[in-house]
């Protein structure tokens, strides 16, 4: 209501490469407004923590591939 900017996670379609993931809807930091999202919150991670958002993207992927093989 009062058009001030918040952090919240946000599924979003990533679809510039960021942490080894594209094309793969993720729940990432984005800052949004009362006219919507306005910018996506890039964190550094460590290695470990790209690699478990590398799989869980895998994961995320492989479940839609499976659907679309059932329709």
């Amino acid at each position: 209501m009062q058009d001030q900017s918040r952090v919240f996670p946000v599924s979003t379609l990533i679809e510039n490469e960021i942490y080894g993931v594209n094309d793969v809807c993720l729940s990432i930091p984005t800052v949004v407004r009362k006219g919507g999202v306005c910018q996506r919150l890039d964190i550094d991670l460590n290695k470990i923590e790209q690699e478990s958002l590398k799989n869980s993207a895998k994961k995320i992927l492989e479940g839609i591939n499976s659907i679309k093989g059932l329709i």
